[in-house]
């Protein structure tokens, strides 16, 4: 089941996620797939909620952690997710903060590859 910030970020809702991290809502809850609200701001594209995230995760020390730590069940972190669907300006926001993108899947891809990839 998704958290109230999980499903502000689906929606887009930028309102409620700044409502919600201003809360302490944690960016690091995962689903019961793997996925932190990061990967889904990662998979709507919305530049504005990803970073939104990173501020919040920043100020909690918690960067490096949904950047690189969290993966989902397939071990694909925000930075592949945001790849994936062909988001470069969030791949570019993921990489500002310094997303590794060398990390792997359970399938031995990297973002770096599947970026390749879509092109």
């Amino acid at each position: 089941m998704a958290t109230a910030l999980q499903s502000a970020v689906a929606k887009e809702d930028v309102g409620m996620i700044a409502t919600l991290l201003a809360a302490k809502a944690s960016p690091a809850v995962r689903t019961e797939t793997g996925l932190t609200a990061l990967h889904i701001a990662s998979a709507t594209g919305n530049v504005r909620c990803v970073q939104m995230i990173l501020d919040q995760a920043e100020a909690d020390g918690q960067t490096r952690m949904i950047l690189d730590n969290s993966t989902n069940d397939h071990e694909e972190t925000p930075l592949y997710v945001a790849a994936q669907y062909d988001h470069a300006s969030v791949c570019e926001a993921l990489l500002r903060a310094k997303a590794d993108p060398s990390l792997k899947t359970h399938d031995g891809e990297t973002s770096l590859w599947i970026a390749a990839r879509h092109g």
